[in-house]
């Protein structure tokens, strides 16, 4: 095809998204009277856990050629219940305005059937790739969550290659003097700029093909001929 992306990554580009039940992977606590200037080494204090921290309630990703960026492979699942913990429970843990935009309150048998959070990423773990290169729309917060999960099931595994961010080539993008002119960077707002059908996003999946997407069209502009 004429217009055939002709990239040249070293390895696979794997598009990584997630839902999650608020903005935070680690709990808010607050602490008791500490004098910072007399801590010590292997000190205990004491705090009090204000706010948990937010629950993966979806894992996705996408794998792209790394010089064509076509799907090869998808991964996708939803986050149930710790064991021992109902849909009802697990839900109190989000924050709602989490919900109102992704909507898997909405899902709640799909949940109950759902692999808990130490199954979901050991899945998605063997999934991956031996070599990828890491991409997305705003990645890093999927990262943090992804790591905090990782660093609370004790498992070795992190994520730190530095991700291929959306937003940095979306601003290129939209610096050209040929191109709209976009209010924000915001993924449905980039993509509907492009004329790409964003109906399904906050989905983790649909976000994930969504973005690329947004990558191949921008890519063409910039790849070589």
């Amino acid at each position: 095809m004429p217009d055939q992306l002709r990239l040249a990554f070293n390895s696979p580009v794997v598009i990584m998204d997630s839902e999650t039940g608020g903005l935070s992977p680690n709990p808010n606590i607050r602490w008791g009277d500490i004098n910072t200037q007399h801590i010590k080494k292997n000190d205990q204090l004491s705090g009090v856990v204000v706010e948990p921290p937010s629950p993966i309630l979806q894992i996705s990703a996408v794998k792209l050629n790394q010089q064509t960026l076509v799907e090869e492979g998808y991964f996708d699942t939803l986050v149930g219940p710790n064991k021992g913990e109902t849909v009802k429970q697990y839900l109190k843990r989000c924050n709602p305005e989490a919900l109102e935009v992704n909507n898997i309150d909405k899902r709640q048998d799909e949940l109950k059937n759902a692999p808990p959070l130490e199954t979901a990423m050991k899945n998605f773990l063997q999934w991956l790739p031996k070599w990828y290169t890491i991409a997305g729309q705003n990645v890093q917060f999927d990262l943090n969550f992804f790591n905090a999960a990782l660093d609370f099931l004790s498992n070795d595994y992190r994520f730190v290659s530095q991700p291929l961010e959306l937003t940095a080539f979306t601003k290129l993008y939209f610096a050209l003097p040929d191109t709209c002119i976009v209010a924000n960077y915001k993924l449905e707002n980039v993509a509907s700029a492009l004329g790409i059908d964003t109906s399904k996003a906050h989905d983790s999946l649909a976000d994930c093909r969504i973005t690329a997407e947004v990558m191949r069209r921008i890519f063409k502009r910039f790849s070589l001929k």
